[in-house]
């Protein structure tokens, strides 16, 4: 069940790449299980719910909490929020910053509906 979550989250991360013109600064590797989910909205919002796996970073903190859980700037970084904005300003900061394999991959909405249909 796990495995097919992550085989899930894998195929939205891809299809958000194929339909957002701001992804075409990213250059993810591989997006597998292995890579880490930032909801990237308040901790209000992220109490309210988020995906499995997920860690809240709110997106103004990125780059001051960003090596408490990504070390290595090679990781695939996935990054969330309520429409995609707040993420693809995170984004933005992640990838200026060097952690050039980081997707934004939209709406936790949409995300989270994909993921329940998926089980």
């Amino acid at each position: 069940m796990i495995k097919n979550i992550g085989i899930a989250l894998c195929a939205l991360i891809i299809m958000a790449c194929n339909q957002s013109a701001n992804l075409k600064s990213a250059n993810p590797k591989s997006l597998d299980t292995k890579s880490i989910v930032i909801d990237v909205r308040s901790s209000e919002e992220f109490e309210e719910g988020h995906l499995k796996n997920a860690v809240n970073i709110p997106h103004y903190l990125i780059m001051e909490k960003i090596t408490t859980y990504v070390e290595d700037k090679n990781s695939n970084v996935i990054v969330y929020c309520h429409s995609g904005q707040r993420a693809e300003r995170a984004q933005k900061k992640l990838i200026e910053n060097g952690y050039i394999n980081t997707v934004n991959a939209g709406s936790y909405l949409e995300l989270k509906n994909k993921e329940n249909s998926s089980q």
